[in-house]
């Protein structure tokens, strides 16, 4: 059997992915707020119902996000360990 592991720097890209869609959140966040309270106006909606719709969105987006990252770490996890042991 072989018990090669993948490098511990293979991790060093995931956190770098995190910290990055982490910072472009931020920032997403920064440029939208100040204009969040003409959002009812804009939609003709209660300002209560466009904040709750804006929260979903923001949730479901980053579920999304979420599991496709998960999916692609699987996947890349997956790659490397046929790889290794094909050697």
């Amino acid at each position: 059997m072989n018990t090669r592991r993948i490098p511990e720097t293979s991790h060093g890209c995931l956190i770098a992915n995190l910290l990055a869609q982490i910072s472009l959140g931020l920032l997403a966040m920064t440029i939208c707020l100040p204009s969040m309270q003409g959002w009812g106006a804009v939609f003709d909606a209660k300002q209560a119902d466009v904040l709750l719709t804006f929260s979903a969105y923001v949730v479901a987006y980053g579920a999304v996000r979420l599991a496709f990252l998960m999916l692609a770490f699987t996947l890349c996890f997956v790659a490397a360990q046929a790889l290794l042991h094909r050697r």
